[in-house]
């Protein structure tokens, strides 16, 4: 992305998107997904056939794992659209240089 100047009357206004408490919410939500992130982990450094022997052998400890991992995909969804979100204002509060 080319440098970007806004100028303060080109500046859009808006409101806060997240309340204090929100905020206070979503940081203890990723203090509870360190178990998540490390199964998430473990699973890209598993090969194929261990995973399967897990599934055929442990089956509730795969599903367990499984819908870990499912858990935490979601929610670093949620991380990347809050980033992209908070980015956005960042650029929209204007005199800020983006460099890309």
């Amino acid at each position: 992305m080319p440098n970007v100047n806004f100028t303060e009357e080109a500046s859009a206004k808006f409101e806060p998107a997240l309340t204090a408490e929100q905020v206070e919410s979503l940081e203890q939500s990723a203090k509870d997904r360190g178990q998540q992130r490390r199964l998430a982990l473990l699973a890209c450094a598993t090969s194929s056939d261990k995973l399967r022997e897990l599934r055929d052998n442990e089956p509730e400890a795969f599903l367990q794992m499984f819908e870990a991992v499912e858990a935490f995909k979601h929610h670093t969804q949620g991380l990347a659209e809050i980033a992209e979100s908070a980015l956005c204002r960042m650029l929209l509060a204007g005199d800020t240089e983006a460099k890309h």
